[in-house]
C-alpha cells in the first residue's frame, strides 16, 4: 500500500496491549488509520528521507505486512519498504505550465508551486533549465 505522510507526532498517548503509552505516530493523507512507529520503521524512514521528521511530510512510503516473532508468538507487523516509491510525473503537462512563463521571475514562481516529485524529475529539470536559458538570452 502506497501512503503519503501527512504529519509525524513525536509523543502521542496511544493504547497498546500493555496499556496507555507515549509513542511516535505517523499520520497519512489517505483515509487509513495512523501508524504507531517502531525502531525498525523509524530507521527505514531515516535512511529514505533523513533524520528530521519535518523532511518526511509529503513523502510517500510503501507499507506491507510481514510475520514477525514477538511476545512469544508469530504475528503480522507493518513494515515500511526500504525504497523510495517512483512517482509518475506528467512531464508534458508541467512543461506546458513552465512554457507560459514570460520571464525568469515567472518561471521561478511557477516552478516553486510544483510538487517535490515534479521538481525532482530529471526530464522536467532539463526542460526547465532549457527554458531558463532561453528566457535569460
Amino acid at each position: 500500500m502506497l501512503l503519503t505522510i501527512e504529519k509525524f507526532v513525536g509523543e502521542e498517548e496511544v493504547t497498546t496491549a500493555d496499556g496507555k503509552k507515549e509513542k511516535q505516530v505517523l499520520y497519512f493523507q489517505e483515509d487509513v488509520p495512523k501508524m504507531i512507529m517502531n525502531i525498525t520503521n523509524g530507521n527505514i524512514l531515516t535512511q529514505l528521507y533523513g533524520s528530521h521528521p519535518d523532511q518526511w511530510v509529503g513523502k510517500q512510503i510503501q507499507i506491507y505486512a510481514t510475520p514477525v516473532k514477538a511476545f512469544g508468538k508469530t504475528q503480522d507487523a507493518l513494515r515500511i519498504r526500504d525504497f523510495v516509491p517512483k512517482i509518475k510525473v506528467d512531464v508534458a503537462g508541467y512543461t506546458a505550465k513552465l512554457a507560459a512563463a514570460k520571464n525568469l521571475e515567472e518561471l521561478k514562481t511557477i516552478w516553486s508551486k510544483f510538487p517535490v516529485s515534479a521538481r525532482n524529475d530529471k526530464d522536467l529539470i532539463t526542460n526547465k533549465d532549457e527554458l531558463k536559458n532561453k528566457l535569460s538570452a
